[in-house]
Protein backbone atom coordinates (compact mmCIF):
# COMPACT_ATOMS: atom_id res chain seq x y z
CA UNK A 1 0.00 0.00 0.00
CA UNK A 2 1.85 3.06 -1.20
CA UNK A 3 -0.09 6.31 -1.34
CA UNK A 4 2.77 8.63 -2.22
CA UNK A 5 2.48 9.65 -5.85
CA UNK A 6 4.34 12.96 -5.78
CA UNK A 7 6.89 12.97 -2.90
CA UNK A 8 9.96 11.04 -3.89
CA UNK A 9 11.87 11.27 -0.64
CA UNK A 10 8.99 9.65 1.25
CA UNK A 11 9.13 6.62 -1.03
CA UNK A 12 11.56 4.95 1.33
CA UNK A 13 10.97 1.53 2.85
CA UNK A 14 8.39 1.82 5.59
CA UNK A 15 7.74 -1.13 7.85
CA UNK A 16 4.64 -2.25 9.70
CA UNK A 17 5.60 -1.81 13.36
CA UNK A 18 4.24 -4.49 15.61
CA UNK A 19 6.56 -4.68 18.62
CA UNK A 20 6.11 -2.07 21.35
CA UNK A 21 8.93 0.50 21.24
CA UNK A 22 10.75 -1.87 18.92
CA UNK A 23 11.42 -0.12 15.66
CA UNK A 24 13.60 2.59 14.12
CA UNK A 25 12.68 3.46 10.54
CA UNK A 26 15.30 5.45 8.64
CA UNK A 27 19.06 5.94 8.82
CA UNK A 28 19.15 8.86 11.20
CA UNK A 29 22.30 9.45 13.33
CA UNK A 30 22.49 7.18 16.35
CA UNK A 31 20.95 3.83 17.05
CA UNK A 32 17.75 2.72 18.75
CA UNK A 33 19.27 3.13 22.21
CA UNK A 34 19.38 6.90 21.62
CA UNK A 35 15.67 7.11 20.93
CA UNK A 36 12.65 7.31 23.20
CA UNK A 37 9.85 4.79 22.87
CA UNK A 38 6.17 5.59 23.25
CA UNK A 39 2.84 4.15 22.16
CA UNK A 40 0.32 5.53 19.66
CA UNK A 41 -3.25 4.65 20.65
CA UNK A 42 -6.10 5.33 18.20
CA UNK A 43 -9.52 6.25 19.58
CA UNK A 44 -11.96 5.64 16.69
CA UNK A 45 -15.01 7.05 18.49
CA UNK A 46 -15.36 9.76 15.79
CA UNK A 47 -15.35 7.18 12.99
CA UNK A 48 -16.53 3.87 14.51
CA UNK A 49 -17.28 2.25 11.14
CA UNK A 50 -13.93 3.12 9.56
CA UNK A 51 -12.14 0.14 8.05
CA UNK A 52 -8.75 1.22 6.65
CA UNK A 53 -6.38 -1.43 5.38
CA UNK A 54 -3.62 0.38 7.21
CA UNK A 55 -2.59 3.73 8.67
CA UNK A 56 0.54 5.82 8.15
CA UNK A 57 2.01 7.93 10.99
CA UNK A 58 4.39 10.75 10.10
CA UNK A 59 6.48 12.79 12.54
CA UNK A 60 8.11 15.94 11.10
CA UNK A 61 11.10 17.09 13.20
CA UNK A 62 11.11 20.79 14.01
CA UNK A 63 13.13 22.63 11.39
CA UNK A 64 13.41 19.63 9.06
CA UNK A 65 11.16 18.66 6.16
CA UNK A 66 12.08 14.96 6.28
CA UNK A 67 9.57 12.97 8.34
CA UNK A 68 9.86 9.75 10.26
CA UNK A 69 7.17 7.41 8.98
CA UNK A 70 5.62 4.38 10.65
CA UNK A 71 2.98 2.10 9.09
CA UNK A 72 0.63 -0.25 10.91
CA UNK A 73 -1.94 -2.59 9.33
CA UNK A 74 -5.61 -2.05 10.09
CA UNK A 75 -7.03 0.49 12.53
CA UNK A 76 -4.69 0.03 15.45
CA UNK A 77 -1.22 1.47 15.99
CA UNK A 78 1.40 0.50 18.61
CA UNK A 79 4.88 1.31 19.79
CA UNK A 80 7.32 3.62 18.00
CA UNK A 81 10.64 5.23 18.90
CA UNK A 82 12.08 8.63 17.94
CA UNK A 83 14.98 10.86 18.94
CA UNK A 84 13.96 13.34 21.66
CA UNK A 85 12.76 16.63 20.21
CA UNK A 86 9.71 18.50 18.90
CA UNK A 87 7.61 17.18 16.02
CA UNK A 88 4.57 17.93 13.89
CA UNK A 89 2.42 14.81 13.61
CA UNK A 90 0.12 13.66 10.77
CA UNK A 91 -1.70 10.35 10.34
CA UNK A 92 -3.90 9.03 7.51
CA UNK A 93 -5.02 5.78 5.91
CA UNK A 94 -2.41 4.43 3.50
CA UNK A 95 -4.73 2.44 1.22
CA UNK A 96 -5.54 5.26 -1.21
CA UNK A 97 -4.92 5.10 -4.95
CA UNK A 98 -6.46 8.33 -6.34
CA UNK A 99 -4.78 10.72 -3.90
CA UNK A 100 -1.75 12.86 -4.78
CA UNK A 101 0.39 13.94 -1.82
CA UNK A 102 2.09 17.34 -2.00
CA UNK A 103 4.74 18.87 0.26
CA UNK A 104 3.62 22.03 2.05
CA UNK A 105 6.50 23.44 4.09
CA UNK A 106 6.88 21.14 7.08
CA UNK A 107 3.51 19.52 6.44
CA UNK A 108 1.64 17.48 3.87
CA UNK A 109 -1.17 18.34 1.47
CA UNK A 110 -3.51 16.09 -0.49
CA UNK A 111 -5.19 16.63 -3.85
CA UNK A 112 -6.33 14.68 -6.91
CA UNK A 113 -5.40 14.83 -10.56
CA UNK A 114 -7.08 16.95 -13.20
CA UNK A 115 -9.54 15.01 -15.37
CA UNK A 116 -11.83 15.47 -18.35
CA UNK A 117 -15.19 13.88 -19.08
CA UNK A 118 -14.65 13.21 -22.79
CA UNK A 119 -16.89 16.01 -24.02
CA UNK A 120 -17.13 19.78 -23.71
CA UNK A 121 -18.90 20.27 -20.40
CA UNK A 122 -18.72 24.04 -20.56
CA UNK A 123 -17.00 24.14 -17.17
CA UNK A 124 -13.46 25.04 -16.11
CA UNK A 125 -11.02 22.80 -14.24
CA UNK A 126 -12.23 19.33 -13.25
CA UNK A 127 -10.67 17.11 -10.56
CA UNK A 128 -11.06 13.43 -9.78
CA UNK A 129 -13.13 12.49 -6.75
CA UNK A 130 -10.80 11.54 -3.86
CA UNK A 131 -10.68 8.22 -2.04
CA UNK A 132 -12.11 7.90 1.43
CA UNK A 133 -9.66 9.32 3.94
CA UNK A 134 -9.45 9.23 7.70
CA UNK A 135 -6.85 11.12 9.65
CA UNK A 136 -5.72 13.23 12.56
CA UNK A 137 -2.89 15.66 13.29
CA UNK A 138 -1.07 17.36 16.14
CA UNK A 139 0.78 20.64 15.70
CA UNK A 140 3.24 19.86 18.49
CA UNK A 141 4.65 16.66 19.96
CA UNK A 142 7.39 17.16 22.55
CA UNK A 143 9.41 14.03 23.28
CA UNK A 144 12.01 13.91 26.03
CA UNK A 145 14.27 11.11 27.21
CA UNK A 146 11.48 9.83 29.44
CA UNK A 147 8.60 12.25 28.87
CA UNK A 148 5.88 12.88 26.31
CA UNK A 149 3.66 15.91 25.76
CA UNK A 150 1.49 16.59 22.74
CA UNK A 151 -1.13 19.05 21.58
CA UNK A 152 -4.61 17.59 21.14
CA UNK A 153 -6.07 17.19 17.65
CA UNK A 154 -5.47 20.04 15.22
CA UNK A 155 -8.83 19.18 13.64
CA UNK A 156 -10.72 20.02 16.86
CA UNK A 157 -11.83 23.59 17.61
CA UNK A 158 -10.38 23.48 21.14
CA UNK A 159 -6.78 22.34 21.60
CA UNK A 160 -4.62 21.87 24.66
CA UNK A 161 -1.29 20.35 25.61
CA UNK A 162 -1.59 16.85 27.05
CA UNK A 163 1.08 15.42 29.36
CA UNK A 164 1.34 11.64 29.20
CA UNK A 165 3.23 10.06 32.11
CA UNK A 166 2.46 6.58 30.73
CA UNK A 167 4.08 7.49 27.36
CA UNK A 168 0.88 7.01 25.35
CA UNK A 169 -0.20 9.40 22.58
CA UNK A 170 -3.96 9.15 21.98
CA UNK A 171 -5.22 10.14 18.52
CA UNK A 172 -8.78 10.69 17.30
CA UNK A 173 -8.90 9.76 13.60
CA UNK A 174 -11.99 10.91 11.75
CA UNK A 175 -13.34 11.18 8.21
CA UNK A 176 -11.59 14.13 6.54
CA UNK A 177 -13.19 14.10 3.08
CA UNK A 178 -16.82 15.00 2.44
CA UNK A 179 -19.58 12.68 1.22
CA UNK A 180 -21.99 14.27 -1.24
CA UNK A 181 -25.34 12.72 -2.13
CA UNK A 182 -27.25 14.01 -5.16
CA UNK A 183 -30.79 12.91 -5.99
CA UNK A 184 -32.87 14.15 -8.94
CA UNK A 185 -36.52 13.19 -8.58
CA UNK A 186 -39.24 12.90 -11.20
CA UNK A 187 -37.15 12.90 -14.36
CA UNK A 188 -39.68 12.94 -17.20
CA UNK A 189 -38.87 10.65 -20.16
CA UNK A 190 -36.04 8.95 -18.27
CA UNK A 191 -36.68 5.82 -20.34
CA UNK A 192 -35.02 7.55 -23.32
CA UNK A 193 -31.75 8.39 -21.51
CA UNK A 194 -28.76 6.36 -22.68
CA UNK A 195 -26.15 7.88 -20.37
CA UNK A 196 -25.84 10.47 -17.61
CA UNK A 197 -23.05 12.51 -16.09
CA UNK A 198 -22.96 15.12 -13.34
CA UNK A 199 -20.50 17.80 -12.28
CA UNK A 200 -20.58 19.71 -9.00
CA UNK A 201 -18.55 22.92 -9.11
CA UNK A 202 -17.01 25.29 -6.58
CA UNK A 203 -15.30 22.56 -4.53
CA UNK A 204 -11.85 22.74 -2.98
CA UNK A 205 -9.04 21.05 -4.92
CA UNK A 206 -7.35 19.72 -1.76
CA UNK A 207 -6.44 20.21 1.88
CA UNK A 208 -3.49 20.46 4.23
CA UNK A 209 -3.37 17.36 6.41
CA UNK A 210 -1.22 19.06 9.05
CA UNK A 211 -3.76 21.84 9.70
CA UNK A 212 -7.04 20.53 8.26
CA UNK A 213 -7.34 23.68 6.14
CA UNK A 214 -9.08 23.33 2.78
CA UNK A 215 -7.37 24.95 -0.18
CA UNK A 216 -8.76 28.13 -1.70
CA UNK A 217 -8.49 26.88 -5.29
CA UNK A 218 -11.71 25.36 -6.63
CA UNK A 219 -12.70 22.94 -9.37
CA UNK A 220 -15.62 20.79 -10.47
CA UNK A 221 -15.90 17.11 -9.53
CA UNK A 222 -17.51 14.80 -12.14
CA UNK A 223 -19.64 11.89 -10.98
CA UNK A 224 -21.89 9.15 -12.37
CA UNK A 225 -25.57 8.52 -11.68
CA UNK A 226 -27.55 5.38 -11.06
CA UNK A 227 -31.23 5.02 -11.96
CA UNK A 228 -33.74 4.46 -9.16
CA UNK A 229 -37.08 2.70 -9.49
CA UNK A 230 -39.23 5.83 -9.12
CA UNK A 231 -38.07 7.84 -12.18
CA UNK A 232 -35.26 9.29 -10.10
CA UNK A 233 -31.48 9.24 -10.46
CA UNK A 234 -28.97 9.44 -7.63
CA UNK A 235 -25.24 9.66 -7.00
CA UNK A 236 -22.88 9.40 -4.06
CA UNK A 237 -19.29 10.62 -4.29
CA UNK A 238 -16.45 12.07 -2.23
CA UNK A 239 -14.91 15.56 -2.37
CA UNK A 240 -12.54 17.76 -0.38
CA UNK A 241 -15.53 19.92 0.48
CA UNK A 242 -15.65 23.69 0.34
CA UNK A 243 -12.75 26.14 0.55
CA UNK A 244 -12.25 27.79 3.91
CA UNK A 245 -14.86 30.33 5.01
CA UNK A 246 -13.98 33.69 3.49
CA UNK A 247 -12.35 32.11 0.42
CA UNK A 248 -15.55 30.91 -1.25
CA UNK A 249 -15.63 33.08 -4.34
CA UNK A 250 -17.18 30.54 -6.73
CA UNK A 251 -20.80 29.42 -6.62
CA UNK A 252 -21.68 25.75 -6.40
CA UNK A 253 -23.22 24.85 -9.74
CA UNK A 254 -24.73 21.42 -10.31
CA UNK A 255 -24.49 20.43 -13.97
CA UNK A 256 -26.47 17.47 -15.30
CA UNK A 257 -25.87 15.92 -18.72
CA UNK A 258 -28.27 13.47 -20.34
CA UNK A 259 -27.46 11.66 -23.59
CA UNK A 260 -30.69 10.55 -25.23
CA UNK A 261 -31.16 7.41 -27.26
CA UNK A 262 -31.57 9.42 -30.47
CA UNK A 263 -28.17 11.10 -30.04
CA UNK A 264 -29.30 14.41 -28.61
CA UNK A 265 -27.61 15.65 -25.45
CA UNK A 266 -29.45 17.72 -22.86
CA UNK A 267 -27.75 19.84 -20.21
CA UNK A 268 -29.36 21.22 -17.05
CA UNK A 269 -27.70 23.57 -14.58
CA UNK A 270 -28.77 24.34 -11.01
CA UNK A 271 -27.36 26.83 -8.53
CA UNK A 272 -27.11 24.80 -5.29
CA UNK A 273 -24.80 27.19 -3.42
CA UNK A 274 -27.23 27.78 -0.56
CA UNK A 275 -27.85 24.06 -0.10
CA UNK A 276 -24.15 23.17 -0.04
CA UNK A 277 -23.06 26.02 2.21
CA UNK A 278 -26.06 25.66 4.50
CA UNK A 279 -25.60 21.93 5.15
CA UNK A 280 -25.74 21.06 8.86
CA UNK A 281 -22.80 18.68 8.44
CA UNK A 282 -20.16 19.84 5.97
CA UNK A 283 -18.85 16.26 5.65
CA UNK A 284 -22.26 14.84 4.71
CA UNK A 285 -24.10 16.99 2.19
CA UNK A 286 -27.35 16.06 0.46
CA UNK A 287 -28.65 17.83 -2.65
CA UNK A 288 -32.14 17.08 -3.94
CA UNK A 289 -33.61 18.40 -7.17
CA UNK A 290 -37.30 17.89 -7.91
CA UNK A 291 -38.61 17.58 -11.47
CA UNK A 292 -36.50 17.62 -14.60
CA UNK A 293 -38.31 17.37 -17.91
CA UNK A 294 -36.43 15.91 -20.86
CA UNK A 295 -37.67 15.74 -24.44
CA UNK A 296 -39.12 12.44 -25.59
CA UNK A 297 -36.72 9.89 -27.05
CA UNK A 298 -37.30 6.18 -27.81
CA UNK A 299 -36.74 3.72 -25.01
CA UNK A 300 -33.08 2.75 -24.72
CA UNK A 301 -32.14 -0.69 -26.01
CA UNK A 302 -28.70 -1.80 -24.79
CA UNK A 303 -26.00 0.50 -23.38
CA UNK A 304 -24.24 3.62 -24.55
CA UNK A 305 -21.87 6.33 -23.40
CA UNK A 306 -21.14 9.98 -23.89
CA UNK A 307 -19.89 10.90 -27.35
CA UNK A 308 -17.03 13.46 -27.25
CA UNK A 309 -18.18 14.79 -30.63
CA UNK A 310 -21.67 15.76 -29.44
CA UNK A 311 -22.43 19.44 -30.17
CA UNK A 312 -25.42 21.75 -29.86
CA UNK A 313 -26.12 21.67 -26.12
CA UNK A 314 -29.58 22.60 -24.92
CA UNK A 315 -28.79 24.55 -21.74
CA UNK A 316 -31.27 25.51 -19.07
CA UNK A 317 -29.95 27.51 -16.07
CA UNK A 318 -32.05 27.33 -12.93
CA UNK A 319 -31.52 29.49 -9.82
CA UNK A 320 -32.30 26.82 -7.26
CA UNK A 321 -32.55 28.19 -3.72
CA UNK A 322 -33.53 26.70 -0.39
Amino acid sequence: MNPFNRISHLLLPAVAVSGLFASCIYDYPGDCDEKTGFEIVNDWSLAPAAAPEGMAYLFYPEGSGRPWRFDFPGREAGGVSLPPGEYLFVMFNDDTSDIDFVEEGDGLGVTTEKVSVGFDAGYGELRRSPDMMWGDASARVVLGNSSLEYESSTYSPHREMVSSPDMRMVTYPRQIVATYNVRVKHVANLHGVAAMKGILGGLSTGMDLSTGRHWDEVAGVPFDFRIEADSSVSARFLTFGLPEQGSRKADNALLLFFKLSDGRTERREFDVTEIVRGAADSLNVSIEIDSVTLPYAPTVVGGGGFDPSVVGWTTVTVNFNV
